[in-house]
């Protein structure tokens, strides 16, 4: 995964969230971010469907896989290497601790 964004903050760790069964998947994690007092630049959002384009789109950083449809392919900021269940969160969380170590031990 190449992240666009600078992520080395503890903001982007303080929480995890997971959205299934949603129709609006933008609107839940728009909601989602305010009541919880993030903007979209301190969200991201995997996705590998048509359902999950406006999200890809609306969050600081949208992230989908190599056996995405073509709307969340178009739609998100950057691609891991690994598909869907065959371990592609984990790389996401992989680089985002990465980074984040880099930044506190430098």
């Amino acid at each position: 995964v190449e992240m666009a964004k600078d992520w080395r903050t503890d903001r982007y760790l303080r929480r995890l969230e997971a959205m299934m069964a949603v129709a609006d998947k933008e609107t839940a994690l728009s909601e989602l971010a305010a009541a919880l007092g993030f903007t979209a630049e301190e969200c991201a959002y995997v996705g590998d469907d048509d359902i999950d384009a406006g999200a890809l789109r609306w969050a600081g950083i949208g992230v989908t896989v190599p056996d995405a449809i073509d709307s969340a392919i178009d739609a998100a900021d950057c691609m891991t290497q690994r598909r869907a269940g065959h371990g592609a969160i984990r790389e996401v969380c992989d680089k985002i601790l990465l980074h984040r170590s880099n930044d506190t031990h430098p």
